[in-house]
């Protein structure tokens, strides 16, 4: 599992929870780290939790990315409730 968030503590919740059920975790704080595990593991993974705002760009930016590379399922985590985000997802 692909865990990409900048909250440090959600990411590292969530990293704990995955982890004690058994789950690889891979996980990125920020586009360029996100962009480098997507080029290099996007095909292997099973799931990526993918925030929506992150540190030098979108998260909407890295699901391009992912889907030029797989067809791996993406939940998309976002504290925002705008209608058109949520269509952009």
């Amino acid at each position: 599992v692909m865990v990409i968030e900048d909250s440090a503590a959600l990411r590292g919740l969530i990293t704990d929870i995955l982890s004690r059920q058994g789950f690889h975790v891979q996980s990125a704080e920020n586009v360029p780290q996100a962009r480098a595990l997507i080029a290099k593991n996007a095909a292997q993974v099973s799931l990526i939790l993918l925030d929506v705002n992150l540190p030098g760009g979108t998260g909407f930016e890295l699901l391009k990315l992912v889907r030029e590379r797989s067809d791996v399922p993406v939940f998309i985590l976002s504290a925002l409730r705008q209608e058109e985000q949520i269509a952009q997802g």
